[in-house]
């Protein structure tokens, strides 16, 4: 029985297409974005995901109208999985804090960064909006060759 499960095991992990790291990444690299999200696109976003949240609304005067943080952790997340590490970047794990508001119509400065390199990539990031950071964390990653 034991020689069974064993191989069946072993087959399972010669099937799988996942590498300890794509090899065209190295701890260190980094990606720097600057990316503006308009009324349009928060209006657009939070009636896709059902967030009737009035600080999103047009109602609100234009310095109070806050962009949804699921939003600019999507960004990040296109980012990671288009850019850095890139195409076939599966997400673990996630740790997220927006230490500050960030509003719609001003440039969002984007930085990416990988971190650690073994078989779980960790990528760092943080965003900032008139010099404040109004978005930072870390995402655990596998890889997967496409």
């Amino acid at each position: 029985m034991l020689a069974r499960v064993q191989n069946i095991l072993r087959a399972v992990e010669s099937s799988r297409s996942f590498t300890t790291v794509a090899s065209h990444i190295k701890k260190g690299d980094m990606l720097e974005v600057t990316r503006r999200i308009s009324q349009g696109d928060v209006d657009r976003f939070t009636r896709v995901i059902g967030d009737k949240n009035p600080i999103h609304s047009s109602d609100q005067p234009p310095e109070n109208r806050l962009i949804p943080g699921s939003l600019l952790n999507g960004i990040v997340s296109g980012l990671v999985g288009s850019q850095l590490p890139g195409p076939g970047s599966i997400l673990v794990s996630q740790k997220l804090s927006f230490p500050h508001k960030c509003v719609v119509d001003k440039d969002i400065n984007i930085k990416i960064e990988v971190a650690d390199l073994r078989k779980i990539i960790t990528v760092t990031y943080e965003c900032y909006q008139e010099k404040k950071l109004v978005f930072k964390g870390e995402a655990n990653l596998m890889h997967k060759e496409i």
